[in-house]
């Protein structure tokens, strides 16, 4: 086949063409205000996200700030593939001129697909031959598809939760208690009043375990700072290091061994009984006679607050495999004896004593949370003198005195003028300025009615209550209580659910404090901060880098294309198509292309066996094809 080519002429600077035969080819106007098209709604996504970061999410009626950044977002990425495509069409231009080596006809194709989107640039990408200035030009092409997407990732929207005026957070606090009841046929003996005693037998059987404080949070969500409020709070310890064997034979106990603490408080008993005793009551020897031991051993600090001190004295079986039986009586237990035998019994002292503690609470979807944080005064440290005796008489020791025939008398040391409206008072270095009150009267009666029913007793290997049950089972724990397999009763599977004595009268402690927070004199209550859910703004900036990256290399790929075409005086033909149409291939040329079909994949083909390159040559632009050299 010969080889034919075509020559076409303009007129000379012709790469220099006038606005009036080509508008807006001579120079790149479109393409810099369509950059900066882009550059302004980067901007402005931006500046409206910063003014948004970490703020509530505004309301703005029908629209959402999402579809405002997708909006922006869309109109940037749009004027931004405006002059990476024309930059592309350019290079087009470029890839074909001034060469001494002719380029295969069907690049001019694969140019002028990349200008059109994403496809194309893939496509000139696949072609490494290809690979120059508009390499870049097509890789931000492609990538410019993620602009929309990451800017969609660069607001979150956290729940948080914030202070809200819709109501106030409140729980309650007890700063003063008065609570007794007087018997009606002697109007001047008094007793606990009927919430306090539930609240004590609530503690004690464990039906209070689970229960709380009942706060007002109306959103749900609050928290408060510390606060503190008048409690009972109780403490053990174990005595049984401090237990002295008294023989027999010795100071009355005639029949066995006898056992004796540093107070005086004496007590003899047999395998597997228990009895608890509060020492401000007498104490008893097996013939019979009374000793009056002193008010406490290791809390002797702290009578002024106490409300109840027990001594426990349990004395462990001796026979290996006794084992708790079903007694006689339905709900009973009856344990085995071993005569008068007597092993080293176990001794503990707990007491129960007016406090004040202070708190750490939270609700939490709808879940209210109070922790311990401290209490006042701490039973294992002694308290100056101003405190322990600050009405000028002991409130505790003197208060009861139980004769052998179980009368019962009041006597002071310099007792105040009006006793019925005396008030044992609680100032907590930990609380400056507040003042915590006790009816004396309130803590009268409790202090009888507990001395009166809580001192219990299995001497008789009975147990005779259902406090001393209790208490036993308290005691023993799972440990020293052997239950037989065949035996199923609640009263015996109740022994190993029991917790130990300290855990006891923490729960008795627990809900008389409670019950004293509800019903408080005062009704006061410690105010804390209500919480909303709502949504804020928070900007992820990371995701914002590829968007403004885009826009930097595009401006640095146009400016080199603009750079490149000013330097080779290439015509600024961009993708106008009127040049392919003037300066088309000659006739010969065409009819070889296109007698081979007239699909445009047929022609793009079979040209790629031809080759093309725009020469200027003496003043005149010429567009030579020929067959491509295949060798």
């Amino acid at each position: 086949m010969s080889t034919k080519s075509s020559v076409y002429s303009l007129r000379d600077k012709s790469s220099q063409c006038t606005r009036q035969e080509r508008p807006g080819c001579s120079s790149w106007i479109w393409e810099v205000l369509s950059f900066s098209v882009s550059f302004l709604c980067m901007g402005a996504i931006v500046i409206l996200l910063a003014n948004l970061n970490n703020k509530p999410l505004p309301n703005m009626g029908f629209l959402t700030l999402n579809g405002i950044v997708s909006t922006l977002a869309g109109i940037s990425k749009a004027a931004l593939i405006l002059p990476i495509s024309e930059a592309i069409s350019q290079l087009k231009w470029q890839w074909f001129w001034n060469l001494d080596r002719p380029r295969p006809i069907s690049d001019f194709q694969i140019y002028d697909s990349a200008s059109r989107g994403p496809w194309g640039s893939l496509c000139l990408l696949a072609r490494p031959r290809l690979a120059h200035l508009s390499s870049l030009g097509a890789i931000l092409t492609v990538v410019a598809l993620a602009i929309e997407p990451f800017f969609q990732l660069v607001p979150s929207y956290p729940v948080r939760m914030v202070p809200t005026a819709s109501g106030l957070a409140t729980v309650p606090v007890a700063s003063s208690f008065t609570e007794i009841e007087r018997d009606p046929v002697n109007f001047n003996t008094v007793t606990a009043g009927q919430g306090l005693k539930g609240a004590t037998y609530d503690g004690l059987f464990g039906s209070s375990r689970n229960k709380k404080i009942d706060p007002s949070c109306p959103t749900g969500n609050c928290t408060w700072s510390p606060y503190t409020s008048l409690a009972v709070c109780s403490a053990c310890t174990n005595l049984t290091d401090m237990l002295r064997e008294i023989p027999r034979g010795t100071d009355g106990f005639d029949n066995t061994d006898g056992w004796e603490l540093p107070n005086g408080a004496r007590r003899y008993g047999v395998s597997g009984s228990y009895m608890v005793q509060d020492n401000a009551a007498s104490t008893e020897s097996n013939n019979g006679g009374q000793d009056f031991g002193n008010w406490t051993i290791a809390y002797s600090h702290m009578q002024n607050f106490t409300l109840f001190t027990a001594q426990s004295w349990y004395w462990a079986p001796l026979t290996a495999g006794d084992r708790v039986a079903n007694g006689p009586v339905p709900g009973s237990i009856a344990l085995p004896t071993v005569g008068n035998i007597s092993s080293p019994p176990h001794a503990s002292e707990c007491i129960l004593h007016f406090c004040l503690r202070t708190y750490n609470a939270s609700v939490t979807d709808g879940t209210f949370s109070e922790s311990l944080i401290s209490q006042w005064p701490d039973p294992l440290q002694p308290l100056p003198e101003s405190i322990t005796d600050q009405w000028g008489f002991r409130l505790l020791r003197e208060m009861i005195h139980r004769s052998a025939t179980d009368s019962r008398t009041m006597w002071w040391q310099h007792a105040p003028d009006n006793i019925t409206e005396a008030e044992i008072t609680l100032t907590s270095p930990q609380v400056e300025g507040q003042v915590y009150h006790i009816s004396w009267l309130t803590m009268f009666g409790l202090r009888n009615w507990l001395t009166d029913n809580w001192q219990v007793s299995t001497a008789d290997q009975d147990f005779t209550s259902d406090v001393t049950q209790v208490m036993y089972n308290a005691y023993t724990g799972p440990s020293r209580a052997t239950v037989p397999p065949e035996d199923t009763s609640a009263a015996v599977a109740a022994i190993a659910k029991m917790p130990g004595p300290a855990a006891l009268w923490s729960d008795v402690a627990d809900s008389m404090t409670r019950h004293i927070r509800s019903q408080a004199s005062d009704q006061q209550s410690a105010h804390g901060v209500a919480y909303a859910a709502q949504t804020f703004v928070s900007v992820q900036w990371e995701w914002i880098i590829l968007p403004v990256s885009l826009l930097i290399l595009t401006l640095a790929f146009v400016a080199l294309t603009v750079a490149q075409s000013v330097e080779k005086e290439i015509p600024l033909w961009k993708s106008n198509s009127m040049p392919s149409l003037v300066y088309g291939v000659d006739e010969s040329t065409a009819q070889s292309i296109s007698g081979h079909g007239r699909t445009g994949e047929d022609m793009e083909q079979h040209a790629k066996a031809f080759e093309m390159a725009m020469r200027a040559t003496s003043g005149s632009l010429k567009l030579r094809a020929r067959p491509r050299d295949t060798a």
